[in-house]
Parts: C-alpha cells; structure tokens; sequence
C-alpha cells in the first residue's frame, strides 16, 4: 500500500513507476496544513503531467481516456509549493 502527503511519500521496496508518480502528484497538490485535492481536477491534471514527462505516454491518449470515464482534469494545474496559493485554492 502506498500514500502521500505534502512532506511524505510512503510506497512498498517495489513500486511500479506509474504508482510512484501516482503519489508524487499527491504531494504536489497536498497544502501545508494537509488539505489535499484527492483524486479531483488539480491532482488528476499534475498527475497526468508527470506521465507525459517522465513515463512518456501521449497526452491526447491520456486525455480522450479520462474524457471517456468522465474524469475532470485541470491541465492547467500547478503544484501548491507556495503556502498562500494553496490555501486560496482551498474552498
């Protein structure tokens, strides 16, 4: 089992590079004081970001998949590094 949150990532001594970016964009979209976006819009988009960049799936294939399952996906996501811009993104 894995999870993360902002400062933390806990994954298994084997992890498949899919699962691993999978719990860096929880970290990345993880405020300071733990709010987290879950699997909604933000994380979804730097989620698919990371596995454009570094496992090189195509993203139109990434995207008519999620449109397909009618998953949102926030492409313009930023990861919530500045702790001022993580809270206003909050509700």
């Amino acid at each position: 089992m894995a999870d993360a949150s902002r400062l933390t990532v806990r994954l298994p001594a084997r992890t498949l590079s899919w699962c691993l970016l999978h719990e860096l964009a929880h970290a990345l979209t993880s405020t300071h004081d733990g709010h987290s976006d879950q699997h909604g819009p933000v994380f979804v988009g730097i989620y698919v970001q990371l596995l454009v960049r570094y496992l090189r799936l195509p993203q139109p294939w990434l995207l008519a998949t999620l449109e397909r399952a009618r998953v949102q996906v926030d492409m313009q996501a930023q990861p919530l590094f500045d702790d001022a811009a993580g809270a206003q993104a909050q509700p």
